[in-house]
């Protein structure tokens, strides 16, 4: 036998990489392109659907919807984050974070930083929770050119 026709055989015979993940997929029931689509992950959950904060009930995994009215971090025994929902008004605290490149008038250019706050009134409507008010809140400037700096004022 000649060894081009036993190098043929012996590739014939390895494993494909493509072998191994098959054999991976086909354990949890991916066998067609089609079960990429209906398959769920193992700690899937249905966000979907959204649970009236009243019908909540302990114990129970769902999906929320409400106005957060007030958190704090308690310690009971360990530390958590808790929250205080209610009503169809909130209010909101934004921050907004704006690097920019901006040309300066003798040539070049200079990266700048600007930071603000919007300071936001939401009320729920039928068709979601919308904006009712914002004010803009000046926070931080760094690095911003003199004639910027003049038209910020």
């Amino acid at each position: 036998m000649s060894a081009a026709i036993r190098n043929a055989s012996k590739t014939a015979q390895r494993a494909k990489p493509a072998d191994g993940i098959a054999a991976k997929l086909a354990r949890i029931g991916i066998l067609r392109d089609e079960d990429f689509v209906l398959h769920l992950p193992l700690r899937y959950e249905d966000h979907t659907r959204i649970t009236p904060l009243a019908a909540l009930r302990a114990g129970t995994t769902a999906q929320a919807e409400g106005v957060v009215m007030h958190t704090d971090i308690q310690y009971r025994p360990r530390r958590q984050l808790v929250c205080l929902l209610a009503g169809d008004t909130a209010t909101a605290r934004t921050v907004c974070f704006n690097p920019m490149e901006v040309p300066l008038p003798q040539g070049g250019s200079q990266v700048m930083f600007l930071g603000l706050w919007y300071l936001d009134k939401l009320v729920r409507t039928p068709a979601g929770w919308r904006i009712s008010e914002r004010v803009e809140e000046s926070c931080y400037r760094h690095n911003v050119p003199e004639h910027v700096r003049a038209a910020l004022l």
